[in-house]
């Protein structure tokens, strides 16, 4: 294309002048320079094309065979459960028959002795008959006769020991199959649980937030400095996930590629959301603006200056090459700050302080913001999930009263107003109180154990952010405070009285014991319902005491099954 342009251009320059000539081939060239331009474009466009097709059909067929690998995985589960049943089911036979054999064995030998009984008893009536005869003859000279023959003892007439005595106690075959199956069902529940919670831990790789590669996204406000640190990013910088693995990602910023960071520390960045908001893009603020210190910033880097809180409230002077800012503040004229660690303060910004303060107030219940990494006045015996009453308010200084610290000494900037109902309450949590593990959280993070979602214990210990429970399944289980939620009577189970009701498989042992003949089988109906404690009528136990959390519903259909103690 290019030397056939080239050809035309010196075909039309014979009749031209030198002037439009010159004028002319410089519009050419710089046409045909973007001709090559663009052609090269295209064909980089192609080719890019053509790669992304490669890799869509790839993972078209790396999904196709995840999806048949889960369903192969689903069919070897179900051939395995079914295989387990039929080998219970064949030995339960075997010791079916094996209780059958026992039982003709021993109802052979009492039908031989009771036929021997029978026997001597005839033998006996019949010797009965004779004397009878002999007795009642008049026959003086027969009678003596026959009478020392008579009174001879045959030894039929000796009174012997006949009694059933079986070789086997069905009694203790059920006892021990009770037992046997107590085992199996604790076992059962342990084994198959890990199982299950193996199960879950894989699937727990698998990153608990909807950012995927190809994603634009910056790291939240709420976090200080990210795991593996800053290097060239600001909050405000905004990249494109290349690479996801477990809970890592590694993101392409303007400012620095291949940045490292936690999945969980990230958000994703819409053109139209909040999350580029004009307010808090420091690239926005100008002189003459009237800007504030970030509340995500524990100490600027140039420190606060005199009398400068979250709260305060100046105005731009001068803005440096090297993204520092200088300010005016009310109190301290020609601060110097970083651009980043500035936002655009509101016209309601202007009040001053007491804006900010307004909403807290004595007899409030607050807590130490997220945000905040250690508060001015220092922890002491509080954390980030203490919740305290607000005794009093001075200035920009407050004194709480905290369960772990009294007269704790914080600012009022550093604090927030918790509602008395609400997510986040966590350290509402308290000695005694029954909780299970949040639904939200797919793995604790000290494992499962033999807990489940809906494992319901009592908490035995709080130390800080750890907690010790006891579950049925599970003595002195250790998890952390912000997993656990509390849990109501009315969370547990909606049994009331009138229903029919038994001892969960999950329990192995019931808080009360098993009490007379009670088993996972024993199906009763609940008589009374205090608080959490309940009282159930079983067959063989009238009065049963058990607790609420450990007693589950019987439908129906379960009847058959669960009649026997």
């Amino acid at each position: 294309m290019y030397f056939e342009q080239t050809f035309q251009v010196i075909k039309w320059i014979k009749g031209q002048s030198s002037s439009d000539v010159s004028c002319h081939l410089t519009m050419t060239d710089t046409t045909n320079c973007y001709q090559i331009k663009l052609t090269d474009t295209q064909t980089k466009v192609k080719q890019t094309i053509q790669a992304k097709e490669k890799v869509l059909q790839k993972m078209n067929i790396d999904i196709a065979s995840h999806s048949d690998s889960a369903k192969k995985a689903v069919e070897n589960s179900k051939k395995v459960f079914s295989e387990l049943v039929k080998f219970i089911e064949k030995k339960s036979n075997e010791v079916i028959e094996e209780i059958k054999a026992e039982e003709k064995a021993d109802l052979d030998q009492g039908t031989k002795l009771q036929k021997k009984l029978q026997e001597e008893i005839t033998e006996l009536k019949k010797r009965e008959g004779v004397l009878d005869d002999l007795l009642q003859t008049d026959n003086n000279i027969q009678f003596l006769q026959n009478c020392e023959s008579a009174s001879s003892a045959s030894g039929s007439d000796e009174l012997q020991s006949f009694s059933f005595q079986p070789y086997c106690s069905f009694e203790d075959i059920r006892k021990l199959i009770c037992e046997l199956v107590g085992r199996l069902e604790t076992t059962c529940m342990q084994e198959i649980s890990k199982t299950v919670n193996k199960v879950s831990d894989l699937s727990a790789k698998r990153p608990p937030f909807d950012i995927v590669v190809g994603d634009r996204v910056h790291v939240k406000p709420s976090v200080v400095t990210p795991t593996h640190k800053w290097g060239s990013v600001t909050h405000f910088s905004i990249g494109v996930v290349k690479k996801i693995q477990d809970d890592l990602l590694t993101v392409d910023f303007p400012e620095q590629r291949n940045w490292t960071g936690v999945v969980s520390e990230m958000e994703h960045v819409t053109s139209a959301g909040s999350d580029l908001s004009t307010k808090n893009d420091p690239f926005n603020i100008k002189v003459g603006d009237k800007v504030r210190v970030k509340s995500s910033v524990t100490t600027p880097k140039h420190n606060w200056g005199r009398n400068i809180t979250h709260k305060s409230v100046g105005v731009v002077k001068d803005i440096k090459s090297d993204d520092s800012v200088v300010v005016d503040f009310p109190g301290h004229a020609n601060w110097k700050g970083i651009l980043t660690e500035m936002e655009q303060a509101t016209n309601d910004d202007e009040i001053g302080p007491s804006s900010l303060d307004s909403n807290i107030k004595i007899g409030d219940k607050v807590r130490v913001k997220p945000s905040v990494v250690t508060p001015t006045h220092k922890w002491g015996s509080i954390t980030l999930k203490s919740i305290g009453v607000v005794k009093k308010i001075q200035g920009e200084s407050l004194t709480v009263d905290f369960p772990e610290q009294k007269n704790w000494t914080g600012i009022v900037s550093e604090m927030e107003i918790v509602a008395s109902t609400g997510p986040g309450l966590e350290s509402v949590i308290k000695i005694g109180d029954q909780v299970r593990v949040k639904p939200s959280v797919v793995t604790p993070t000290h494992k499962w154990g033999a807990v489940t979602h809906k494992s319901i214990g009592v908490v035995k210990n709080i130390q800080d952010e750890s907690l010790i429970v006891d579950f049925p399944e599970h003595k002195k289980w250790t998890g952390l405070v912000s997993e656990m939620e509390l849990v109501t009577i009315g969370d547990l189970v909606d049994i009331k009285v009138g229903d029919r009701v038994r001892v969960k498989s999950s329990i192995t042992t019931p808080k009360h014991n098993w009490g007379g003949q009670v088993t996972h089988k024993s199906v009763g109906v609940v008589k009374d319902i205090k608080s959490e404690d309940v009282i159930v009528d079983f067959q063989k136990h009238k009065g049963w005491k058990g607790i609420l959390s450990e007693m589950e519903l019987v439908n129906d259909s379960d009847t058959d099954i669960s009649r026997s103690p």
